[in-house]
């Protein structure tokens, strides 16, 4: 059986990869690092919810 910490690390790992599948986001590589972006200026300019709230 997994650790929780590792069960944890592949719970998001495996969100980010389907949201990467599907073109909700964006994975860019810089030596052994790996970053992960929201898709497009659409999802920059959008207001936070707490904007929204006000």
């Amino acid at each position: 059986m997994a650790s929780p910490r590792r069960a944890e690390r592949d719970a998001v790992r495996n969100t980010l990869d389907r949201l990467v599948a599907t073109s909700k986001a964006e994975r860019t590589k810089q030596g052994r690092s790996v970053f992960y972006g929201a898709v497009g200026a659409a999802a920059e300019s959008r207001p936070s919810p707490a904007v929204d709230a006000q």
